[in-house]
């Protein structure tokens, strides 16, 4: 071709094309094989990945890559509060190359394509230390007695080494009519609860928490406890832990009517959660706070147990079981309640 002269538009455009098409695609190398398509998620053990040769998405460990490098840039989220952009270039020795900055591998929270992330991805990029649910649970039922049953709760919980807050709330509702009577009130109470912890070492950690419940069908018009003192974890990593917890504690009762009763408290506690297959988590709590005076006489008996299972990455099936045993109630009312729950809970 003459020098100077340039070839006719279209065959121009389409030998750009050719030229650009190599390069257009990640690439990765898994045991001398080179996969060409698009790395569309990153965490601290794998990559999700897509070929360009079918649908659908893979998930290879970082310990079976030999090289990968992206077309595009990469946000990545790593440690307690880091954040790098930029080309992913290679893994070496349990790190990942990004740009020219090697991240620890253990230390990676998610990556995503700069170009992919959503608005609700950029929201969790930007809150990624905190987690919260609200919940929501509604029974009817038609008969010889009619039953109407509503249960709220939310749940907000932050978690950056050395500490963590857990606060939530919830309202429980019940009414029921039978044949030829009024309809009527049968449950009607709030929950309450803030929690802090520090950590002090691997397994040490301190605490303080402070709850709080009014219950309606019980006449109790306010119940407060406040704890604080020395935790263990017996078991923890990022799909399981076990706590214990002792300390000092207060407890005050009002019911209404204008009686009262309060006392110290030696209040000993556990905790657990496990992440179960199929991304459901199953958390427990309990405690025991029996007066300093009456050790076996005068206690209060706390324990609460729930299941949420995924449908999708931000709604679950949640059943939860609440009971409280409380050994001097106010005159007429249960010493021990127990309710199963049952609904929808909602995570962002």
């Amino acid at each position: 071709m003459p020098r100077g002269v340039l070839p006719p538009l279209p065959l121009w455009l389409f030998c750009t094309f050719l030229l650009a098409s190599p390069g257009a695609a990640d690439e990765v190398t898994v045991k001398g094989v080179v996969l060409r398509g698009s790395i569309i998620e990153v965490t601290a053990e794998s990559i999700v990945f897509e070929t360009e040769y079918g649908e659908g998405s893979i998930t290879i460990p970082f310990d079976t890559i030999d090289a990968l490098v992206t077309e595009g840039s990469f946000l990545i989220l790593y440690g307690d509060d880091g954040e790098i952009s930029g080309r992913l270039l290679g893994v070496r020795e349990g790190r990942l190359l990004v740009g020219t900055e090697p991240i620890n591998l253990d230390t990676i929270v998610r990556g995503s394509s700069d170009t992919d992330l959503s608005g609700y991805d950029r929201f969790r990029n930007d809150f990624r230390h905190w987690h919260a649910e609200l919940s929501l649970g509604i029974g009817y039922k038609a008969s010889t007695t009619d039953e109407v049953d509503v249960a709220v709760g939310f749940r907000v919980e932050r978690i950056k080494n050395p500490a963590r807050l857990l606060a939530e709330i919830n309202w429980i509702y019940e009414n029921e009519k039978k044949n030829n009577q009024d309809r009527s009130t049968t449950d009607n109470e709030i929950r309450g609860l803030v929690k802090a912890e520090h950590r002090f070492s691997e397994r040490w950690f301190g605490y303080t928490s402070h709850d709080g419940e009014y219950d309606e069908l019980d006449n109790l018009s306010l119940r407060y406890v406040g704890k604080v003192g020395p935790g263990y974890w017996l078991l923890k990593n990022d799909d399981y832990y076990w706590q214990i917890e002792s300390g000092i504690g207060y407890a005050y009762d009002r019911f209404f009517g204008g009686d009262r009763e309060e006392f110290a408290a030696l209040p000993i506690g556990t905790e657990a959660m496990v992440k179960l297959p199929g991304g459901a988590t199953f958390r427990a709590r309990a405690d025991y706070l029996p007066s300093l005076q009456d050790w076996t006489g005068d206690y209060l008996l706390r324990a609460d147990a729930s299941l949420t299972v995924p449908i999708d990455k931000s709604l679950s099936l949640k059943a939860s079981i609440l009971e409280t045993y409380d050994s001097t109630p106010d005159p007429g009312s249960e010493k021990n309640e127990l309710k199963f729950l049952f609904g929808l809970a909602l995570h962002f």
